[in-house]
């Protein structure tokens, strides 16, 4: 189905389970969904829905495909991505997510977010009370 669009399709990405800005902190085994929308359809035929996972500002690595699954409808123009990539280590994370619709335009999206498996308390950060 060509035609002349050059417009990319929509991909919003969030964290199931919690309220989620870019740069949050989420939990350690976090679930990150995908919502990928274009008028025309987007291309699971001929080209892939691809997920990178960048750690600590290194390079972006695809995630295994096992730990992501699809959802469409023939009568949609909308794929879901669901990914649980296991237990992360703590540290900072970028994740991506990269798809085509069936004009060959890229749609490209990403989150940044980190995990912290321990939580200190920093003394300058204890208060007075009845302050």
């Amino acid at each position: 189905m060509m035609n002349a669009d050059k417009t990319p399709p929509y991909i919003k990405i969030d964290v199931a389970n919690q309220q989620f800005s870019n740069g949050n902190v989420v939990s350690s085994e976090p679930e990150i969904h995908a919502l990928i929308s274009d008028e025309n359809g987007i291309d699971l035929l001929s080209r892939k829905i691809d997920i990178l996972v960048s750690f600590d500002g290194g390079d972006f690595e695809s995630a295994d495909s096992e730990n992501y699954s699809f959802g469409w409808s023939p009568s949609s123009n909308d794929v879901t991505v669901n990914y649980a990539p296991g237990k992360l280590d703590s540290g900072s994370y970028e994740i991506k997510a990269m798809a085509y619709d069936f004009n060959g335009n890229i749609g490209i999206r990403s989150i940044q977010f980190d995990v912290k498996n321990d939580f200190k308390l920093e003394e300058k950060s204890l208060m007075n009370y009845p302050n």
